[in-house]
């Protein structure tokens, strides 16, 4: 977990209600989730009084029973992860369905939600039975182009210079797959995307806005104008984001190829063996299977940004989803320079 500049302790944060104290007071909806917190999450967008599929509560957060496997900050067992920072506390997901957090007394507010809406989130996902990506994605037309990449080859920037040209923008960070029998679709997180102010003033031509809060490194969130996309969509295409001298290129990747693609690009995976390694890998391939998975290679330059993004829209339309080879196992509810 970065440490942040800005933000508000824990100990002067209003106190949460227990658990057991009645409704959570904050409710919000993002990747197709009901989330009711005892903490506000402003990024979300609201939710009116509908019953709960997540709930974000204080609580002790103990480490999970039975440990399947462990690394420096987690405990992940089959139905339950215990999640831990120096700077936040330990947070426990379990099942999909809650998410217990035992804050420290120098927690900050936006650290909380760094680790809520990150990592946290995406094992909640994860245990719903979810795919759960890096990258970001817009709207092209009625269907999702997801744009995956490590840190470092401007999947952000991209994504927010397609919102600019008028492409509702779906996710940053985390890319939500529901591996279903009729289709893969793409759950839109919320409009939220991580820019440097450089990124903002030549993408937008404002000044970051005050709500923006910067990390050490210079980071800033930045909250996307404009209606949050809350329905699923089909899912047209993947773009592998990839760094090239060259003038922006597509370059097509075979089912295989492109399932080791998503392996390696998938969210929070060395938590994957508690959840199962076979239904990832299976998952992985019928998404590689039924959508394009193809490399766009580019100079990741503001210069080359509009070519970038006519290569994306291109990619839509002359590349329809593909019917599964065979029927797949059904699954449950599914702008700076990185």
């Amino acid at each position: 977990m970065r440490r942040w500049a800005e933000g508000r302790r824990a100990t002067d944060l209003p106190r949460p209600p227990d658990r057991g104290a009645g409704p959570l007071p904050h409710r919000s909806r993002a990747f197709g989730l009901a989330i009711h917190s005892a903490w506000p999450l402003p990024e979300l967008p609201r939710a009116g009084s509908t019953a709960s599929d997540l709930s974000l509560f204080p609580g002790p957060a103990p480490t999970p029973s039975e440990v399947v496997v462990r690394g420096r900050h987690f405990a992940a067992g089959r139905d339950a992860t215990l999640l831990w920072w120096d700077d936040v506390g330990r947070l426990l997901v379990r099942e999909g369905a809650t998410i217990e957090v035992a804050l420290l007394p120098h927690a900050d507010e936006v650290a909380l939600r760094e680790a809520l809406l990150g990592p946290a989130i995406a094992t909640a996902l994860q245990q719903r039975g979810l795919l759960v990506l890096h990258g970001s994605a817009v709207a092209v037309g009625d269907r999702a182009v997801a744009l995956l990449a490590h840190s470092g080859a401007g999947k952000s920037t991209l994504a927010a210079a397609l919102w600019r040209r008028g492409h509702p923008f779906l996710a940053d960070d985390l890319v939500v797959l529901d591996v279903r029998d009729e289709g893969i679709v793409l759950w839109p997180a919320f409009p939220q995307v991580k820019l440097t102010a450089a990124a903002i003033r030549r993408l937008a031509g404002v000044a970051p806005p005050a709500c923006a809060a910067a990390d050490v490194a210079g980071r800033k969130r930045w909250l996307a104008t404009g209606e949050a996309v809350a329905a699923a969509l089909p899912l047209a295409a993947i773009l592998l984001l990839e760094r090239h001298r060259g003038a922006p290129q597509i370059r097509p990747l075979s089912p295989r190829d492109g399932t080791m693609q998503l392996i390696g690009h998938s969210f929070c995976a060395r938590m994957v063996p508690a959840t199962g390694i076979d239904r990832h890998f299976r998952q992985c391939a019928a998404v590689a299977d039924r959508v394009p998975v193809r490399r766009l290679r580019w100079r990741r330059t503001y210069a080359d940004l509009d070519a970038a993004i006519a290569a994306v829209e291109a990619a839509v339309d002359p590349f329809p989803a593909r019917p599964p080879a065979s029927r797949p196992e059904s699954q449950p509810l599914a702008l700076m320079l990185r």
